[in-house]
């Protein structure tokens, strides 16, 4: 086990060693994991590393993506409904 320290920019940055970024292949994601004691950085895979990763899986992903969008059109609905009510008070209060 190595110790590296890094310095936190004024924005939030920092830099990962390269030795670290090149052991652990990570390219331009990371993960910031909350680990109670300090933060836990992982790297995050590429998409094309998940390929057939779920091929075996019985997951419903058509049934997941209608969910997906009932919830979506839910949700709009909820918004319209909002924007109605405050056209709606708004002409209520020039009269």
């Amino acid at each position: 086990m190595t110790l590296d320290v890094g310095n936190v920019t004024e924005k939030g940055q920092v830099t990962i060693p390269k030795h670290l970024r090149k052991k652990y292949k990570i390219d331009d994601k990371v993960l910031f994991v909350d680990a109670g004691e300090g933060v836990l950085v992982r790297r995050v895979p590429k998409l094309s590393e998940l390929k057939g990763i779920l091929k075996d899986s019985k997951i419903d992903f058509d049934r997941i993506r209608q969910e997906e969008r009932r919830i979506e059109a839910a949700r709009e609905q909820r918004l319209m409904s909002i924007v109605e009510r405050s056209r709606k008070h708004r002409q209520q209060e020039k009269k």
